[in-house]
C-alpha cells in the first residue's frame, strides 16, 4: 500500500466520523441525557457540579440542554431538531447520571473535553471517540502481518453499517467499547504470528490499549474481551515443549485479567448476571423462552439497524435497502469464510456463536422481558466483530479468505449505497423529521449547526465512506507472506503459539550421546 493510498483512506474515514459526529444535536444518541450528565460530572464529591440530595437520590446541577434538549424530540421522528434551540441558557437538577453502574473511569476521561458551548463540546467528544478508533485500525494495519489488513477491513467494514459507524461517532461508551473489543481482538490476533520484536512491542501497546477501552466503557464490553482471548487461544495456542514467547503469553494474561477487572469492577456487572426487573412479558417460563428464540435474529442482526433496532433513541428507522444490504453483504461475507473449516476454529467459532445467541436469550429471560424491549443489540454488537474474525479465519489465505474483483465490487457497491442512505435519513431525522421526503436536505431546514451545511455533510461523509471502502481493493492484492507495508516476512507465521514445558527429569538424566565414527 503506497503512502497515498494509506493518506487517502485515512482521510476517508476521518470524514466518514466527523460526519456521523455532528448529524444529529446533544442528547440524539440512546440514554445520550444520563451519559452526557455523567460526564459533565463524572463525580458528586470532587465539587465539578452543584449537587444535593433530593428523596433521597443524589441530584447534580447540569445545563438545561444536557436534560431537557436531549428529550425535547425523542420518540418523535417527525419531529426536527429545532426544540433544541430552546434549551443552553439555563440550568436544571437531575439525578439521571451515573452512581456506579459504570465504571465510570470514560465519564472522567471525557471530562476533558467539556467546554462552556454544550452543542461544541458534544461535537468534540464524538469525534474524538471517532479519532480514537480511526488510530487505532490504522496502527493496526501496519502492524499486523500476512494478510492482516485484509482480514481486518474483511471483518469490520460489513459490519459497519450502519450502527457501529453511528454508535463510534457518539459520546456513548459503547462507542469505546466497540472500539476496544475489535482492537483487542486483532491486536492479540498479531501477537501469534511471527512478527519483528518492535512489531510485537506495537501489537502489545495496542491490544492493552483496546482491553482498557472495552473495560472502562462497560462491564459487558470487558467480558467479551475475554471471550475474544479465549477464541484466540483455541485457535493458535499449543502445549509443546519447545521454548515460547513470554512476551505473547504476558500480554495475554494482562488482557484476560484487564477483562475480569473491568468486569466486576463496576454495578453493570449485576444487571449483565442477573437481567433488570420490572419486565412485562406476559409469559413464562419456556414459553416465554421460546417465544424469544423465534425473534432473537431481530437483535443479532441489529448491526444494520433492522428493526427493533432503529437509531437514536430507537425512533429513527432505517429504509429496508439499508438494513437488506448490510445483513446480505455482512452473511455473505461469513459465509465466504465457513469454506475453510478446522477442529480449532469449529470450537472457537462454536463457543463465539453460542456466547452470541445465548447472552441475549439468557438476559431476556431472567428480566421476564420479550425481544424489543429492555435488552438493546448494541450490548452483544461488539461480540459481533469476534464471531465475524472467527469465522473468517483461514490458515490457506493469511488471514482470511482472498475475494475476486467481481466480490469485492460487490462489497464496496452495496456498503456504499447502505451507508450513504443511513447517513441521509439520520441528517433527515433532525434537519426536519421524518415527516418530510426528499433529496435535497437543505431544503426548508428547520435545525442546523453552524458548520457545514446538511448536504455538504452529507456528500463530506458518503464520499470519505467510498475513500475507506476503496481499501477493499487493495488489501485484495496484498500477497501472504507480506507485511501491509510490503515488507517481506522473514519466517513464514505459524499456526500455533506454543507454550513452553519444562524438561522431563529423564531428559536431564540421561542426554544424548554420539560416538565419533572410526
Amino acid at each position: 500500500m503506497t503512502l497515498a493510498a494509506a493518506v487517502a483512506i485515512v482521510l476517508g474515514a476521518v470524514l466518514t466520523v466527523v460526519a456521523w459526529a455532528t448529524a444529529s444535536p446533544p442528547g440524539s444518541s440512546p440514554d445520550e441525557d444520563f451519559h452526557i450528565t455523567s460526564i459533565w460530572c463524572p463525580s458528586t464529591t470532587d465539587g465539578v457540579c452543584p449537587t444535593r440530595v433530593e428523596s433521597g437520590k443524589t441530584q447534580v446541577e447540569v445545563p438545561d440542554l444536557l436534560v431537557d434538549g436531549a428529550r425535547c424530540s425523542i420518540f418523535q421522528n417527525a419531529e426536527s431538531g429545532a426544540c433544541f434551540e430552546d434549551f443552553g441558557h439555563g440550568t436544571v437538577w437531575t439525578s439521571r447520571l451515573n452512581a456506579g453502574g459504570y465504571v465510570g473511569t470514560y465519564y472522567t476521561i471525557m471530562h476533558a473535553f467539556v467546554g462552556t458551548d454544550v452543542l461544541a463540546s458534544v461535537f468534540v467528544m464524538r469525534i474524538v471517540n471517532g479519532l480514537l478508533a480511526v488510530a487505532l485500525l490504522t496502527a493496526l494495519l501496519f502492524l499486523l502481518p500476512r494478510g492482516g489488513g485484509r482480514y481486518l477491513l474483511y471483518t469490520v467494514l460489513p459490519l459497519a453499517v450502519p450502527f457501529a459507524v453511528y454508535i463510534v461517532a457518539s459520546v456513548n461508551p459503547s462507542s469505546w467499547a466497540v472500539t476496544g473489543v475489535i482492537v483487542a481482538f486483532f491486536g492479540a490476533y498479531g501477537l501469534f504470528q511471527h512478527v519483528s520484536r518492535a512489531r510485537k512491542i506495537g501489537l502489545v501497546v495496542v491490544t492493552l490499549v483496546g482491553a482498557l477501552m472495552a473495560a472502562a466503557a462497560r462491564a459487558d464490553s470487558a467480558a467479551y474481551v475475554g471471550v475474544a482471548i479465549v477464541a484466540l487461544a483455541v485457535m493458535f495456542v499449543r502445549l509443546t515443549r519447545s521454548r515460547g514467547t513470554l512476551i505473547t503469553v504476558g500480554a495475554l494474561a494482562a488482557v484476560l485479567a484487564i477483562g475480569l477487572v473491568g468486569f466486576f469492577a463496576s454495578g453493570q456487572s449485576g444487571h449483565v448476571l442477573r437481567g433488570f426487573s420490572g419486565g412485562t412479558a406476559q409469559q413464562t417460563g419456556w414459553t416465554l423462552l421460546f417465544t424469544n428464540m423465534r425473534n432473537v435474529p431481530a437483535l443479532l442482526l441489529g448491526f444494520s439497524a433492522v428493526n427493533p433496532n432503529a437509531l437514536n433513541w430507537l425512533d429513527t428507522p432505517m429504509p429496508a435497502i439499508v438494513w437488506a444490504t448490510a445483513v446480505a453483504l455482512a452473511c455473505g461475507v461469513g459465509w465466504m469464510g465457513l469454506a475453510t473449516m478446522n477442529g480449532r476454529k469449529a470450537v472457537a467459532l462454536g463457543g463465539t456463536s453460542l456466547v452470541y445467541v445465548a447472552l441475549p436469550l439468557l438476559f431476556l429471560q431472567v428480566s421476564g422481558a420479550k425481544v424489543g424491549s429492555v435488552y438493546q443489540a448494541r450490548y452483544t454488537l461488539p461480540l459481533a466483530f469476534v464471531v465475524m474474525a472467527t469465522a473468517l479465519w483461514s490458515t490457506k489465505d493469511g488471514g482470511a479468505p482472498r475475494m475476486s474483483l467481481t466480490q469485492t465490487s460487490v462489497l464496496v457497491g452495496g456498503l456504499a449505497v447502505a451507508h450513504g442512505v443511513a447517513l441521509h435519513t439520520q441528517i433527515r431525522r433532525f434537519v426536519t423529521g421524518l415527516d418530510v421526503t426528499g433529496f435535497d436536505l437543505n431544503r426548508n431546514a428547520e435545525w442546523w449547526h453552524a458548520g457545514p451545511s446538511p448536504m455538504v455533510t452529507w456528500a463530506m461523509g458518503t464520499g470519505g465512506f467510498v475513500l475507506l471502502l476503496a481499501a477493499l481493493f487493495l488489501v485484495r492484492r496484498e500477497p501472504v507472506g507480506a507485511t501491509p507495508s510490503g515488507l517481506p516476512v522473514p519466517v513464514p507465521a505459524s499456526e500455533d503459539v506454543t507454550v513452553p514445558l519444562p524438561p522431563t527429569r529423564r531428559a536431564r538424566r540421561h542426554p544424548v550421546r554420539t560416538r565419533a565414527a572410526g
